[in-house]
């Protein structure tokens, strides 16, 4: 097996009820988290050295000084999102916010991953290990949110972080495909290994892009509200060694907010505000 970690996989069932699966790797391995996700379900292994980001930044130091992002369009294939304004597809919108923001971003020299370039479904788990592999300097998941009540609107940007704030745990369990119960694990997940790492980074980039982009989208819509930065437990975000933010442009179940978020020209502003919002933090971040 070709991976600078794990040498193999081993499996074996001695009884009808208990599968046994073992990971052989290579050296010692500082850090490690097991979490059980549903919908599917599945059992997600994070393995990792203490030093492997202080390695990846020797590495990116010999090799370039340009800053990686990784982006990362919501939803996609199976996954439709939210839907709203004549059938608009959240999957579809925020590829097309991701397509422009990582034009946007690449003019500043920026080199950009989108972890998914067409209509197709990737779990959320493997979402983060493509920013984990691309040894991201930041991680920026595009997507655009949904409320029953039709008539509410605005931008909030959303970084990993325990919190008993029952609006952003609802959130949390649409956008991980679970019960608002058991958002409840990842609170144990983040609770003793080094998830947390990166939460005052993913703070001031959060805050940075939320100003931002809210002062852009009032230009098109005045009422829109600033709804702030705020803690959530997304599991898009877990795991991931940088700094992570989630992002809801807008609320495409508003009818005014849905049909700009159809329009490229209001996909294009709300990435140029990203763009700008990032490309400030990254620089502040390499003067630090």
């Amino acid at each position: 097996m070709n991976d600078k970690l794990l040498s193999q996989i081993r499996t074996g069932q001695h009884k009808d009820d208990v599968v046994r699966v073992v990971l052989d790797l290579k050296g010692d391995v500082g850090q490690h988290r097991v979490l059980v996700m549903d919908n599917p379900y599945r059992i997600m292994v994070d393995a990792y050295r203490k030093d492997s980001k202080k390695e990846a930044d020797s590495v990116r130091a010999a090799k370039s000084q340009k800053f990686r992002v990784v982006v990362d369009p919501g939803h996609g294939g199976k996954d439709n999102g939210a839907s709203g304004h004549r059938k608009l597809r959240e999957k579809d919108v925020v590829l097309g916010i991701a397509k422009r923001l990582k034009a946007q971003l690449e003019k500043k020299n920026v080199e950009v991953v989108l972890t998914r370039t067409k209509d197709e479904f990737v779990s959320l788990e493997e979402r983060t290990a493509i920013a984990n592999r691309s040894d991201a300097d930041a991680f920026v998941s595009i997507h655009a949110n949904s409320h029953a009540d039709s008539t509410v609107n605005g931008v909030e940007t959303y970084y990993l972080d325990t919190t008993d704030d029952q609006y952003s745990i609802r959130l949390a369990a649409l956008e991980n495909k679970t019960k608002e119960d058991r958002v409840s694990d990842v609170q144990l997940a983040l609770a003793d290994l080094a998830s947390k790492a990166f939460t005052d980074a993913s703070i001031r980039l959060a805050k940075a892009v939320q100003g931002t982009l809210h002062n852009q989208v009032k230009a098109f819509n005045s009422g829109s509200r600033n709804l702030g930065v705020k803690p959530s437990l997304f599991y898009v975000l877990l795991g991931a060694r940088m700094p992570a933010i989630l992002i809801e442009t807008s609320f495409i179940s508003n009818s005014e907010e849905g049909k700009l978020l159809g329009t490229a020209k209001y996909q294009g502003h709300i990435a140029d505000a990203i763009s700008r919002a990032v490309i400030r933090y990254l620089g502040k971040s390499r003067d630090s």
